[in-house]
């Protein structure tokens, strides 16, 4: 049986990170970066425009299953309308290459890997670093490999290891609108 193609992407505009694959140790990690052209309207949509076109290419020569992206970061401070254009841009585009797509609130993506809805980047670093089983160049890099986790637990491909992942699995899912079959709250039947 081939268990479905599941990819995970953190967007950022220095460093969007996308980890694809079946498994858990079996996966492909990729960054996309564009340096800022100026701080006016056109510097910043041509870098956009830059790093969508690579974004773009690689997720339709992967063409995933079921894509997890981290959603917007309300609290932010920094950057965020500029991230909320790059987001949206990219979902955009991603929309034309895979029907199931699952937007992960920060929060949930914590609570799945570390069984807490909050806490220090190094928490999560920490619990990634040991479900990876490596270290990771970027926190880009850690929050895509957690959202390729999260999808892999998600289609049943990996098992739920706790109720917080089962809570935090079954939000994003009910949150889609989209109906994955007989996946519930409780249990890691696939949903594909």
């Amino acid at each position: 049986m081939t268990h479905p193609l599941v990819m995970g992407i953190d967007p950022s505009l220095s460093n969007t990170a996308i980890c694809s694959g079946r498994a858990h140790g079996k996966f492909q990690m990729r960054r996309f970066s564009a340096p800022a052209i100026g701080k006016d309207v056109r510097g910043r949509i041509t870098r956009i425009e830059r790093m969508i076109g690579e974004i773009d290419q690689h997720v339709a020569s992967i063409k995933p299953d079921l894509i997890l992206i981290e959603g917007y970061a309300m609290g932010a401070k920094f950057g965020r309308e500029q991230l909320a254009e790059l987001g949206g841009v990219l979902r955009w585009h991603i929309v034309d290459h895979c029907q199931y797509i699952l937007e992960v609130p920060p929060s949930t993506l914590k609570k799945f890997t570390t069984s807490a809805g909050k806490g220090q980047k190094d928490m999560m670093i920490a619990h990634v670093t040991q479900q990876a089983g490596r270290i990771f160049d970027s926190n880009d890099e850690v929050d895509a490999w957690a959202l390729f986790a999260m999808g892999l637990a998600a289609v049943g491909t990996v098992e739920m290891t706790n109720q917080k992942q089962r809570e935090a699995v079954a939000t994003v899912v009910k949150e889609t609108q989209f109906h994955f079959g007989a996946a519930t709250a409780a249990a890691s039947t696939p949903m594909f």
